[in-house]
C-alpha cells in the first residue's frame, strides 16, 4: 500500500477545494446582533427552562 496524499483533499474531508479557500465565512461571535436577538434568546432560554424543570415538577405534585 502506498500512502499518497491528494493535494485537493489534503484536509481529509474528501471535499475538493481546487486550491481556493472561501474567506467570506464568518463565525458566530464575529456576527453583529441587536437587542431583539438577545431578547429572543432569553425567551428561548426561559421556555427551555420551563419545559426542562417546570413540567417534571408539575408531574410530581
Amino acid at each position: 500500500m502506498t500512502d499518497e496524499t491528494d493535494p485537493e483533499t489534503a484536509d481529509g474531508s474528501g471535499a475538493s477545494t481546487d486550491g481556493v479557500r472561501d474567506t467570506s465565512r464568518e463565525t458566530a461571535p464575529m456576527s453583529p446582533y441587536d437587542s431583539a436577538a438577545v431578547g429572543l434568546g432569553l425567551l428561548v432560554l426561559l421556555v427551555g427552562l420551563v419545559v426542562a424543570f417546570g413540567v417534571p415538577l408539575l408531574g410530581t405534585l
